[in-house]
């Protein structure tokens, strides 16, 4: 999900699958974090597997510099992520769940302003010339931050920010939504450059996981359902435990959330903890 592109002969193999063959010898991979089995003798392999290639630097500079130079419109490709840090605290929102180790929360003091930013876009692209913004095949790259009013999952015209994941073939594209957390697959011909007056309010959908929650082998799907039911439609507290920051863009934080037990109660319940009990009963 992290979109980095890179050359593996770049770290000294012949081909991408020489590399995990050693890869794997000492590395496991769960929910998107690296886990060590044996102790590295370079520590600085995690930051080199998720840093950026200066391939795709010079894929969006040349983008930039070619939209620029056609119709002077100012664009951008890449929005950063709010970034937190062990032990900070703070009332979120649930926007996109699949499962206790991968689901994506939101700020709840950001609203007010993504609903202002999401009004202006739709203003925006429907009312001007956004012929200036049609994306070309060859200016599309993983990765990069676009803009589309296209969903296949429902019948909407909102224009939203959108990050390249990977291309599903010659036509179609997998994009997650930035500040939903939803994933979708979309024809290339929906995206749109994004205008870089709408870049200036990070990334909201936060990449998250219940501490503890990356070491399991399975999640029931009824285990899924209960956390799901249990954190919609309310706003929740959320202690950063640990986090895995991978560059401006991209982090995952491991979080213990709480909620009041109701509306007036000054009682808190641990959602980790009920989550917790109803999966060691479906063991």
């Amino acid at each position: 999900m992290y979109h980095t592109i890179f050359d593996s002969t770049s770290y000294g193999f012949s081909s991408t699958i020489k590399m995990f063959m050693v890869l794997d010898r000492f590395i496991d991979i769960r929910n998107n974090v690296l886990y060590t089995k044996h102790k590295l003798p370079y520590s600085t392999i995690y930051r080199d597997i998720y840093s950026t290639d200066d391939n795709n630097q010079s894929t969006q500079d040349d983008i930039i510099h070619n939209i620029l130079s056609n119709n002077n419109q100012k664009i951008v490709l890449h929005i950063d992520q709010q970034l937190f840090h062990k032990e900070d605290s703070t009332s979120m929102i649930l926007v996109e769940a699949y499962n206790p180790s991968l689901f994506f929360l939101r700020l709840a003091y950001k609203d007010v302003e993504l609903e202002r930013l999401t009004k202006q876009m739709q203003y925006f692209y429907t009312e001007s010339k956004s012929d200036y913004y049609i994306v070309q095949p060859e200016h599309i790259a993983p990765g990069l931050i676009y803009v589309t009013s296209y969903t296949s999952y429902k019948n909407c015209s909102q224009w939203h920010r959108v990050k390249i994941l990977r291309e599903v073939d010659s036509k179609t594209v997998q994009i997650i939504h930035v500040d939903y957390g939803t994933v979708d697959n979309i024809p290339k011909t929906e995206l749109r450059f994004l205008n870089d007056v709408f870049g200036n309010l990070p990334c909201q959908a936060i990449h998250c996981c219940l501490t503890g929650y990356n070491e399991l082998e399975t999640i029931t799907p009824e285990v899924t359902e209960a956390f799901i039911n249990c954190i919609s439609n309310t706003q929740f507290a959320v202690q950063v435990d640990n986090n895995f920051i991978l560059n401006k863009q991209c982090q995952i934080l491991h979080v213990t959330l709480t909620k009041k037990r109701s509306k007036n109660s000054k009682l808190l319940t641990n959602i980790n903890n009920e989550i917790t009990i109803g999966h060691l009963k479906c063991q």
